[in-house]
């Protein structure tokens, strides 16, 4: 079994495609194995088969569809997620991996540069408030004034790029499908801390990116996953669940574009989310699958009231590899 795993999918811009998987192809750690991810309509103009295992997907797969299709196959201990436009730089898989001998760590999120401007930070991990926000971590800070911005705690990695131990991923059956594009990367971070494991943000491993609008864009969809999204992980986020904090939130959100009809369209979203119990159910039923491949209990289930870690982790106190 290799170490690593770098996976790329195919998404709509082949040359935007290709640059990255040059990139990786140019920069990759020796002993690695690349895979890409397509829809079957891939024709490898380059001749990459003796690089790269390609991995076809069903033509409507999404990205989430697509990373878990090719987890699957993976041989490498860790998984490293790098979305079409970042650009892998020299050396940039080492420090990350040097993190996964630490048993408790489940995801490492690099530190993603401007490509335009490399002195600008694009992503430094995500952050899950209290409130119920997704914080893209760093975003926008000079890297010469970010030495407190890089010290503070991350969530989990983003989609965009992203390490993952391979077994952790797995045993939470990768990303959720009803997470939803937007959410699912905060979602596997929240449930991965939920089980005891750690995601953190290592300076050393760096990837250029282009300046994306890594923001969900409101309509309906988003705000019903948004919402969902804190109902199932509020209590257990970083901070103490803050209902009137989340509120405010999507009211000022609603205040500050009170003319759009994507605005109300997202608070129809978040509403409707109110109704419906059955995610709550399933992330239970998740959460105790993956505390029990890893060969201990987990509790049946976690309700509100219900603030603390799974009593399989609760009983391991020494660290273990699982890998």
């Amino acid at each position: 079994m290799c170490q690593l795993t770098i996976i790329v999918p195919l998404l709509n811009d082949p040359q935007v495609f290709e640059d990255t998987l040059v990139s990786v192809l140019e920069n990759r750690p020796a002993g690695c194995e690349v895979l890409v991810v397509h829809h079957g309509d891939y024709e490898d103009p380059y001749g990459l088969s003796d690089e790269v295992t390609f991995v076809p997907v069903a033509p409507s797969a999404d990205v989430i569809a697509m990373v878990n299709a090719a987890a699957q196959v993976a041989t490498g201990g860790v998984l490293h997620l790098l979305q079409p436009g970042m650009l892998a730089e020299d050396g940039w898989t080492d420090a990350a991996m040097e993190r996964f001998h630490d048993a408790e760590i489940a995801a490492v999120a690099p530190l993603v540069l401007d490509a335009r401007d490399p002195s600008r930070i694009l992503a430094a991990g995500l952050r899950y408030s209290s409130a119920g926000r997704v914080i893209v971590h760093g975003a926008g800070t000079k890297l010469s004034r970010a030495a407190r911005t890089l010290r503070g705690d991350i969530t989990g990695p983003t989609r965009f790029a992203a390490f993952y131990r391979r077994s952790v991923f797995l045993a939470l059956e990768g990303f959720c499908p009803q997470a939803g594009l937007w959410f699912a990367d905060i979602d596997l971070g929240l449930c991965m801390r939920r089980l005891g494991f750690a995601c953190e943000l290592e300076c050393q491993s760096i990837v250029t990116g282009f300046d994306e609008d890594v923001a969900a864009p409101l309509n309906f969809l988003t705000g019903r996953q948004s919402e969902r999204l804190f109902r199932q992980h509020g209590r257990h986020s970083d901070g103490a669940l803050s209902l009137p904090a989340h509120v405010a939130g999507v009211l000022s959100a609603v205040l500050l574009r009170p003319h759009r009809a994507t605005t109300y369209s997202h608070l129809a979203g978040r509403l409707s989310a109110l109704f419906t119990t059955s995610g709550h159910r399933e992330l239970g039923r998740r959460l105790q699958r993956a505390g029990q491949s890893f060969g201990s209990s987990a509790p049946s289930k976690q309700t509100d009231e219900e603030d603390e870690q799974p009593a399989w982790r609760r009983s391991h106190s020494s660290r273990r590899m699982v890998a």
